[in-house]
């Protein structure tokens, strides 16, 4: 009777572990690869943004300034490339996040989607994309227990959000006034 109820604790186990467990094991892996990668494409944004942003100096020689020009022209087409990335994969992304980091991951990338699609000029674009892309990065990443980063972040990225207005300007052919960092 002791080798059949060690057997049926063993099997019971093994059903619990391969059945409840290990899915949701997979799951929660395959979420954490996914919130990486979409950390990922936003620090891969703000960086060709903040390339972008950067004023170029007056006094370099002709050269030299073509050479940035040409690198600013690849970071760019970059910087389009991954909103849309973003934008078709807002759904997987938004997926791995719950209630307001939800809202604020969707509300992002429709922002960006929608400043790489306005009539803004480039270094506008990318002045906003760099400032969005720090409080988002610390709100992505940020645990749920640590508040003290999450509550200045996600207040930072609604304003930046809200500030640029690409929703309501976008339908009047007008841009909104851009953000200015807090410095």
């Amino acid at each position: 009777m002791t080798f059949l109820g060690g057997l049926a604790t063993a099997v019971v186990t093994w059903l619990v572990i391969h059945l409840l467990l290990k899915p949701w094991v997979d799951a929660r892996s395959e979420g954490l690869t996914v919130r990486r990668e979409l950390v990922g494409l936003v620090v891969q944004l703000s960086l060709c943004a903040s390339w972008i942003a950067e004023d170029l100096p007056r006094d370099l020689a002709p050269t030299i300034q073509e050479q940035i020009r040409e690198d600013r022209r690849r970071n760019y087409a970059r910087m389009r490339e991954l909103t849309e990335q973003l934008f078709d994969q807002a759904g997987e992304y938004a997926a791995v996040y719950r209630w307001r980091h939800r809202d604020m991951v969707l509300r992002y990338i429709m922002c960006v989607r929608g400043l790489m699609m306005s009539r803004r000029t480039q270094s506008e674009q990318a002045r906003v994309v760099k400032e969005l892309g720090m409080p988002m990065a610390t709100l992505l990443e940020a645990r749920l227990f640590k508040v003290a980063a999450i509550v200045p972040a996600m207040n930072e990225v609604k304003r930046i959000i809200e500030l640029t207005g690409v929703d309501r300007w976008q339908e009047s052919g007008q841009t909104a006034p851009l953000p200015t960092g807090r410095g």
